[in-house]
């Protein structure tokens, strides 16, 4: 499964990019499961309502998920708790990173799916995410950038994972 990002779902509602659009196409020609968070949703259609143009954005952004059988991706409690582990470990990091951000790649990580993105600075801190950069068509899983090397994704991502089974038992403890 892919996962759209927000800017990525305007490139291709506002054909801003030829490679976003192609990318796309060749997707969903090939019957590649596609989904949304529901925060990338509400990205879109908060767009649409502050635009002057409700009715028609709104429409716009309805019909590009019905005609792409966009899957729109429920925010469960596991992801809530996905996101806390990943947000916790990025400010022990000491990086700072949007919310909405964390809540698109808590989903993404917990579904195995690869986030889809025109801008991947929005994803380079994610230990264990893969990105793929339609914009540039670029694509990797890394820890700090297209760069590192696959055993140290590797290792964050089992750092990761294990942080996330530490806070996990930590809550089920004091839950208690």
């Amino acid at each position: 499964m892919i996962c759209l990002d927000t800017n990525a779902v305007i490139a291709i509602l506002n054909d801003r990019s030829r490679s976003v659009r192609k990318a796309f196409d060749a997707t969903n020609a090939a019957n590649v499961a596609i989904g949304m968070s529901v925060i990338v949703y509400n990205e879109l259609i908060f767009g649409a309502a502050a635009s002057e143009r409700r009715q028609q954005n709104d429409q716009r952004v309805d019909l590009f998920v019905a005609s792409a059988n966009i899957e729109i991706l429920a925010f469960t409690t596991e992801d809530a708790r996905e996101a806390a582990d990943i947000r916790a470990y990025l400010k022990r990091m000491g990086s700072v990173i949007g919310l909405y951000d964390v809540l698109i790649a808590a989903q993404a990580l917990r579904r195995g799916a690869t986030i889809i993105t025109a801008n991947d600075r929005d994803f380079d801190r994610f230990p264990g995410l893969t990105v793929t950069n339609w914009a540039e068509w670029v694509s990797y899983s890394h820890t700090n950038g297209p760069n590192t090397s696959t055993d140290s994704a590797r290792a964050a991502a089992a750092s990761l994972r294990s942080s996330v089974a530490s806070g996990i038992a930590n809550r089920t403890a004091s839950a208690r």
